[in-house]
């Protein structure tokens, strides 16, 4: 018994001095994370672009969404958008659609109740 704790003991000791992970340390991931902008003003438009640079083969064809899709295909009331920037693709049924929305201010409960619809 005492030689089976003893060997079990060496060998928890083996691998706490060579280490379980396989990644040495000048290859961690972690240190490979890019600094971000930090965005202080936010401009969706610029936030559209730079979604659709990184989908390469998905920019031929896009479009920005009129007043009337918005409201008429989208189902959104245009009462409760302040702001919106939407483009799409037609031939993609949504894979590439971008949606960035901008509620109006909610003031009172009815307000609430109409966004949320």
């Amino acid at each position: 018994m005492k030689r089976m704790l003893a060997l079990l003991l060496v060998f928890v000791l083996a691998l706490m001095c060579c280490g379980c992970d396989s990644t040495p340390a000048e290859e961690n991931p972690a240190d490979e994370v890019q600094q971000q902008e930090v965005v202080t003003e936010a401009d969706p438009k610029k936030a559209l672009d730079e979604i659709y640079a990184q989908l390469m083969d998905r920019t031929t064809g896009l479009m920005n969404a009129t007043y009337a899709e918005v409201r008429d295909v989208m189902g959104f009331d245009l009462e409760t958008l302040e702001e919106f920037y939407i483009r799409y693709m037609e031939t993609d049924y949504g894979a590439s659609d971008v949606y960035i929305i901008k509620p109006t201010e909610i003031h009172t409960p009815r307000d609430y109740i109409r966004l949320r619809r």
